[in-house]
């Protein structure tokens, strides 16, 4: 916050009426990477690199619009722009006034390019918000497909992390990730597979190890994202009888008591102490695991029915 206020702010009318003047003729940095039709209105956003030949400007711009961050994201900090691995994609709602467009600010993704010796790049997608007049219109969904669409087609780039993210936006990328599978020609034979798979940790071990083979060089996902996408998209495969669900939430149970017993483990061989692990904590976990994925699985139902 403090940096916040060393911000140079208007304190008299005549200055405040200049600034709304010039904001009429503000013309967004970067390059436009993406178009959003919604109900509300049009969108557009725009990427810009840490090597912008403007940058100058660019920091002085994003100097007024970091202090959202403070408002809309849990345990925000600055980042540092002159740091030139940073990236930006930044959203606008875009309208028509005397034949001319206006661009009103709407939302941010950060990320962040992590090198890999010597020559290879690991991006991280750092810091995402919505404004929220503009919230549950598909935004965030719409920066995180601008931010793959800019990274996955570089042949240097490893894979696309995510920092700390909440739960909210874990689920916006768990829904943006399966969409781009059931999407793509390529991959439709992988998740047809799925249909059949079968739920034992045996067969999904082997399944799980042939689907990150192929899906990691095409969709550029860690193999934590991969198996999140991977059990999604099984569960949107399954026919909806009581049997397959009762079976999904016998493996989730299962999946989440070798997930908490492995972690007491290691917490044992770190502090010598190892927590008991009770049947009601693995079936906490699993129910909420469950119900975060029947969100996701219920809103691909609706789009690809």
């Amino acid at each position: 916050m403090e940096q916040a206020t060393k911000l140079n702010i208007s304190k008299n009318e005549n200055t405040l009426k200049e600034g709304f003047k010039k904001e009429e003729n503000f013309k967004p940095f970067g390059s436009l990477q993406r178009t959003v039709d919604t109900p509300k209105g049009n969108f557009e956003i725009y990427f810009v690199d840490g090597d912008e030949s403007n940058m100058d400007q660019f920091q002085e711009y994003h100097k007024r619009i970091q202090p959202f961050l403070l408002y809309y994201v849990d345990e925000a900090n600055f980042i540092d722009s002159s740091d030139n691995l940073w990236t930006y994609f930044l959203l606008y709602l875009v309208q028509e006034k005397n034949g001319a467009k206006k661009y009103t600010f709407s939302g941010m993704m950060t990320v962040y390019k992590f090198w890999i010796f010597p020559d290879k790049m690991r991006p991280r997608i750092s810091q995402v918000f919505v404004l929220p007049p503009f919230r549950h219109l598909g935004l965030a969904s719409a920066l995180t497909q601008a931010c793959y669409d800019q990274f996955i087609p570089m042949k240097n780039v490893i894979e696309i992390s995510l920092e700390d993210p909440a739960i909210e936006f874990t689920q916006v990328v768990n829904y943006v990730d399966c969409c781009r599978f059931l999407r793509d020609e390529s991959l439709r034979a992988i998740t047809a597979d799925l249909k059949f798979a079968q739920l034992d940790e045996e067969s999904r071990g082997a399944n799980l190890k042939k689907f990150f083979k192929l899906v990691k060089p095409v969709m550029k996902m860690d193999r934590v994202q991969c198996l999140k996408v991977f059990s999604l998209l099984q569960l949107h495969a399954l026919p909806r009888t009581q049997e397959s669900l009762e079976n999904f939430a016998k493996f989730l149970f299962e999946k989440t008591k070798n997930s908490l017993e492995e972690m007491a483990s290691v917490k044992k061989r770190a502090n010598s102490e190892r927590d008991m692990i009770s049947d009601q904590q693995i079936e906490r976990r699993s129910k909420q695991t469950a119900e975060l994925y029947w969100i996701t699985v219920l809103k691909l139902d609706k789009e690809f029915s």
